[in-house]
Order: C-alpha cells, then structure tokens, then sequence
C-alpha cells in the first residue's frame, strides 16, 4: 500500500480496527523510507525501515543493515554479534565508509530464533484477549487521529481541540476528503490495492473481507473536519530513551513493559475520548 503522511513529531494516524484479523498481526513492511539525522545536526542519511511492530531492521538501499552507536549516537554499519544475537556497531559511520569494501555483509539480522522469542509475549496476549473479527463479510472499524503534545507546555491540557504554543488538534496536513479516500478508496471504485487500505484487505483476503474505515469529524461544520485525540505526551514520551541521540531523548521509556504500559495508556485514552463521538448509526465490530 503506498505511504502515507509523515508529519514531524505531531501527528499520528492510527487505524482502530475494534479487532484484528490473525493476518494483519504481524505483517511485515520491507523499503519504508526514513530520513535521519547525524549527530552533528549537518549530515542526513537517506535510509529504510524493513521488519513488522515486533523487530524491524534500518538499512540502506542496497540492504547493508545500519545501527546507532551507542558511544556516540553516530549512525554506522551494522554486525550480528553470534553469540549474543544481537545487531550491533561497527563502529564505521555510514557516511564515511563504504561497507562492501569493508567487507561487511548485506541484510545483518537477529535470527529467526531470536524473533520469535520477542513476538512469543505478544502472541500469548493477543489469542487470550483479543476476539478475532470474521474472515469474510464486512467489518467497520473507527480511525481515531491522535496530535501529541509538542512540548512540557501542553502536556497539562489533555484531549482539547486546541492549546496554546501547540498545533490544534485539527490542523491536519489534509483534508478529510484525502484521509477517507486513502482509508476507502477514491470515488471511482478503483481495484488497485495500492489505492487505499479497503483495496488492501480486500486483496489479501481474496476479496472476502471488506473493511469500512469512519472518520470522526465534525458534522456541524461544512467543511467536515477531522476531530482528533490530544495525547497529554509528546512523541519522545512514546518512543525509546536515548541519551546518545543528537537531539536527546530523556523522557523515552527504558525497557519493553514501560513502553506496552505507555502505549496502552496512550491506546485506552484515546478509546475512552472517541467513544462519546462515534456516530450510533455505525454497527462498530468490537
């Protein structure tokens, strides 16, 4: 499906389907394009995203894994350290050396043993506690938008439509028509599943399952503009610590139990808001 909206440190789309189909956990991305940015705020470094929610890898485009050096925060060429099954540095940055001539092998990853030992928790949980949506037929789901806090100045005022010295939970980069057309298709009908993510279902599904995306958005306006949660965090509270990083990342979660209870709080907040939205004409699949 094609990419979507990177919008810096701000917003974020989350698509709530009320349940998940076993073919969706898990499913793996490869090439997703990713900018960063050196420590020295100067040299950029054009690079992918490949892997799926449990691990994934960065690389380059010739698939020479690359990993931040945790010395000094630099970008470098990537190894498997066998014994403890990990990626790690070697040391040599990406931008000032070539890793084919260094002798260093494409596609460096943790072993399949290894994956699976860190997707094992999360399978546990989702077969106790998630009630599995039918594999054909047709299933509604709601996309709930989530803006972040964009600084400690904002953390206070919670899910409101706007906040001082920080983006209004309205001010989207596109309209409302853009995100229903991404979600459900254009007006045309087009098949192509790299037109929006009903398409997508319905061809890895074998067209037996139809996904109906709704948009919360705000009737009384005729422009009909899309309604979004304020997350009372911003972004980096989401995402790892990093006392390496170039900026740092102080308020990062430190291990995988403090960020699941993050997100889950982030999850439940932004479930609790929606629901004294959602249009009671929609037969919501939970």
């Amino acid at each position: 499906m094609k990419n979507f909206i990177h919008s810096k440190n701000m917003i974020l789309l989350i698509v709530l389907l009320a349940t998940f189909t076993s073919s969706l956990f898990g499913t793996y991305h490869s090439y997703i394009p990713h900018t960063l940015m050196q420590p020295d705020n100067k040299t950029e470094v054009r690079a992918y995203w490949s892997g799926d929610e449990f691990h994934h890898v960065l690389h380059d485009e010739n698939g020479y894994t690359m990993v931040r050096n945790p010395k000094d925060g630099w970008l470098c060429w990537a190894e498997h350290d066998k014994v403890a099954d990990e990626i790690i540095s070697t040391g040599y940055r990406v931008n000032e050396y070539i890793p084919g001539m260094l002798g260093i092998e494409k596609g460096v990853n943790i072993s399949e043993e290894k994956y699976q030992s860190i997707r094992q928790p999360y399978d546990e949980v989702f077969e106790q506690h998630t009630v599995r949506t039918p594999a054909t037929g047709e299933v509604n789901s709601i996309v709930i938008f989530i803006n972040f806090a964009v600084d400690d100045s904002c953390a206070t005022h919670g899910p409101i439509d706007n906040c001082r010295n920080c983006v209004g939970a309205r001010d989207f980069e596109h309209s409302y028509e853009f995100y229903k057309e991404f979600l459900n298709g254009p007006a045309s009908g087009s098949s192509d599943p790299d037109e929006s993510l009903k398409q997508y279902i319905k061809e890895i599904s074998y067209h037996n399952l139809t996904l109906n995306s709704h948009i919360i958005t705000d009737n009384t306006d005729p422009n009909n503009i899309v309604f979004a949660y304020r997350a009372v965090h911003p972004s980096d509270y989401y995402r790892p610590y990093d006392d390496a990083l170039r900026p740092r990342n102080l308020i990062g979660y430190l291990d995988r139990t403090e960020r699941d209870a993050r997100c889950f709080e982030l999850f439940y907040s932004a479930l609790e808001w929606v629901s004294d939205h959602i249009d009671p004409s929609i037969d919501v699949d939970l």
